[in-house]
């Protein structure tokens, strides 16, 4: 389980937009907020990563604005990123 948590490896994390729900019941949100405040110490840029926090949602979010939020910071990354 370790192997797959964020956490683990934060200081090679690419530019990410994690999502958690609040209700999540497999999830727990303090692994979201464990995760923000780990980037944040770093002084990892809130332009590399976004962590969001829905509130009432479980597991599965099935909130459109999530959707958007996710493409626009994908958008932001992979198409208007200068390359390097």
């Amino acid at each position: 389980m370790a192997a797959s948590s964020p956490l683990y490896f934060v200081d090679t994390l690419p530019p990410s937009d994690l999502h958690y729900g609040v209700e999540d019941g497999g999830v727990p949100v303090a692994n979201g907020l464990a995760l923000r405040d780990r980037l944040s110490e770093l002084g990892r840029s809130a332009q590399d990563y976004q962590v969001t926090l829905h509130e009432g949602a479980g597991h599965a979010m099935p909130y459109p604005w999530a959707f958007d939020q996710s493409r626009e910071f994908l958008v932001r990354h992979l198409v208007e990123a200068p390359a390097k």
